[in-house]
């Protein structure tokens, strides 16, 4: 790791029983421990896994209660602070960093993602829209940094209404601010209501390499790159129109059919599940087919 890429930047809880330079012992160590883990896990998400910073914390100064973190970052670790917020961003979407996409995204349900180059555009069942960077989008939606930025930010609240939030640049500049208004859209939400769901249907040519005549399940495919998957067989009246005498002129044969592709995300992990849901034509010579 680099030591010349250094970062200073403060964490702020402005309220009423820190005006006497004081914390709660608590609330300061799980803000220091979850404001480290933020900043390591956004390096790995954004950079990989064999990417690391390093998180220490100098004194505090007089006044609010001000925590003064240094960041020893790799190569490219600086985006990864202005993606969070913590450093100042020159994104080219209004919505640039996590703090504000929080703010934006109010824990509202999305019910539709469109990945358009480097931005990703989010619907919510209100029909509004927002865009923000793709970076932003990987953060926002991995479960383990939103959990840190909960304990990071919320906690002020739950120990005391009307704190105020803020990160400040090396020149006491404030770089974000969450008011006690906001505090609520920084909560993190369970894994279930952040389970992401993408599902696609498109026509495509596929050769069943296993054909399940007598089940739904258990059928194979190869797809147009080759690789062999597992589908589901939802087209009723494909199996029974083929007979266990057909058998031999389905596997191996190419047909047209409309396949559907759910993907599920959660954390960053995707689960693929797939289904044809029409067999359209059998591809081969005429003598042969068998729809």
């Amino acid at each position: 790791m680099s030591t010349d890429n250094k970062y200073v930047f403060k964490l702020s809880y402005d309220s009423n029983s820190t005006a006497d330079n004081t914390i709660d012992a608590s609330i300061l160590g799980t803000s220091l421990i979850n404001m480290s883990q933020l900043i390591k896990e956004s390096t790995k998400v954004l950079h990989g896994e064999e990417a690391d910073a390093r998180v220490e914390v100098q004194a505090h100064e007089p006044g609010s209660f001000i925590v003064e973190f240094v960041a020893w970052l790799d190569n490219g670790g600086i985006e990864v602070l202005r993606a969070l917020g913590i450093a100042t961003t020159t994104a080219s979407v209004s919505i640039g960093t996590v703090f504000g996409a929080l703010k934006a995204l109010r824990n509202r349900k999305q019910v539709e993602k469109q990945i358009i180059d480097d931005v990703a555009e989010i619907t919510f069942d209100d029909g509004e829209k927002v865009k923000i960077p793709v970076t932003v989008d990987k953060l926002v939606s991995n479960f383990s940094i939103r959990k840190h930025i909960s304990e990071v930010v919320k906690k002020a609240s739950d120990f005391e209404d009307g704190a105020t939030v803020k990160l400040l640049d090396d020149n006491n500049e404030v770089v974000e601010e969450v008011t006690p208004e906001e505090v609520e859209y920084f909560k993190a939400p369970s894994r279930r209501l952040m389970a992401e769901e993408i599902t696609t249907e498109k026509a495509i040519n596929v050769v069943f390499t296993v054909v399940a005549l007598e089940s739904k399940t258990g059928w194979k495919i190869r797809l147009p790159n080759n690789d062999e998957v597992s589908a589901r067989m939802n087209d009723e009246a494909f199996m029974e129109r083929i007979t266990n005498r057909e058998r031999q002129f389905i596997k191996g044969d190419m047909f047209e059919v409309k396949l559907k592709t759910v993907e599920r995300i959660v954390d960053g992990k995707t689960t693929t599940t797939r289904s044809i849901e029409q067999v359209i034509r059998h591809r081969v010579e005429e003598s042969k087919k068998v729809l």
